[in-house]
């Protein structure tokens, strides 16, 4: 069965959050991997870098990262693309630090960023970021660290919005430790099927999350087909980490920043909400492996 990971942002209600904390509840849960902030390790000093890994070893969680960058790496300015390659150069050496091998996450262009008005063709973007891509590939490789690109909505960015687009970009950059992330919820707005979006992107998917068409937990009751999107990961030998990114808690900055306007919570506790949906999954996995 797959690694189940979830994302520290579940228990959050701000990107520079107590991620000992998170990595606590989601051990006690069951989950076995966490994902923190790039941008957030960064600033930690090394003795407290040291401190949050030995957190997860003891509690035998393992961790993996997501990098952002305020820069521009799809920039027609050389300047403004190195400015970007040097923020995100921070955090690999960050996680390195940390004994991390794996950073995922959409700064091959600004989130939320758009296109000039009356741009049809996207492709001067993703040449200079592609370009701009094999450096930061480079010293990723010589850390021993995996890059997986998060493949976003049509609101959240205008580069990589599909697998077809994804599989471009990485043709265009032609790395080797380059892949994709494919989330549920960003799927759902812009695949055909996702199945079928599973299938295409094949070995070159990295990293996978998962979460209800509205953000919520995984569960019976919503429209995304779980048995069928956890079918296609093992069509295509997915052996890496199913990790849930749901967002439920409205009232907060990583709220607003998607903005999520309504608790989805609804009352319950966030912990047993949490198990619930980790049953779920585990038991769908489970009843695949066996056929």
């Amino acid at each position: 069965m797959n690694r189940i990971g979830a994302y520290f942002t579940y228990w959050a209600s701000e990107y520079n959050a107590d991620y000992d904390n998170c990595i606590r509840r989601a051990a006690a849960l069951g989950f076995d991997s966490v994902g923190l902030r790039g941008t957030g390790i960064t600033g930690f000093s090394d003795r407290k870098r040291a401190a949050t890994k030995e957190l997860a070893d003891r509690l035998g969680v393992s961790l993996n990262y997501v990098a952002a960058c305020r820069a521009d790496l799809a920039s027609e300015s050389a300047g403004e693309r190195a400015l970007a390659a040097a923020q995100i150069g921070e955090i690999l050496e960050a996680v390195a630090f940390m004994g991390g091998t794996l950073v995922c996450g959409a700064f091959y262009a600004p989130w939320k960023g758009t296109l000039p008005a009356g741009t049809t063709d996207k492709r001067p973007h993703l040449e200079r970021s592609a370009r701009a891509m094999r450096e930061i590939c480079r010293r990723a490789a010589d850390l021993g660290i995996q890059i997986n690109l998060e493949i976003l909505n049509r609101y959240e960015n205008y580069l990589l919005n599909t697998v077809a687009e994804g599989l471009e970009y990485l043709e265009a950059a032609g790395c080797g430790n380059l892949g994709l992330l494919l989330d549920t919820f960003h799927m759902n707005i812009e695949e055909e099927t996702l199945p079928g979006a599973i299938r295409a992107a094949g070995g070159k998917l990295g990293h996978f999350h998962i979460g209800e068409a509205n953000r919520d937990v995984p569960g019976p009751g919503g429209h995304i087909p779980w048995p069928e999107v956890f079918a296609a990961l093992g069509d295509v030998g997915y052996a890496g980490i199913i990790e849930f990114e749901p967002f439920v808690a409205n009232g907060t900055e990583i709220a607003a920043n998607i903005h999520l306007w309504r608790n989805l919570a609804k009352g319950r506790d966030l912990d047993r909400k949490l198990g619930e949906s980790l049953r779920y999954v585990k038991g769908i996995l489970a009843d695949l492996e066996g056929r």
